[in-house]
């Protein structure tokens, strides 16, 4: 399906989804070792919890969240009180 890759279409479908359902707060996993799945989630501000999943020798799940950024800046103030 290396046709669709590189055009735009999975970043369109993300802000379509935020857009019918909200922004607030998304998670998500993928396979860490499909670098175009990490680079395409970090440049729509998904970041990485911190927890993986191995799977087997070739396969580890990876997890993100998303916050819309007013939820990250109250979260982040009340994480330092």
């Amino acid at each position: 399906m290396g046709e669709f890759r590189n055009k735009g279409y999975a970043q369109q479908a993300m802000i379509e989804l935020e857009n019918i359902y909200g922004s607030d707060h998304w998670c998500l996993d993928t396979i860490l070792q499909e670098k175009g799945n990490l680079h395409l989630y970090e440049k729509m501000g998904y970041v990485q919890t911190g927890k993986v999943e191995h799977i087997n020798e070739k396969m580890d799940i990876v997890f993100y969240e998303k916050f819309d950024e007013e939820i990250r800046q109250t979260t982040s103030s009340l994480s330092t009180n």
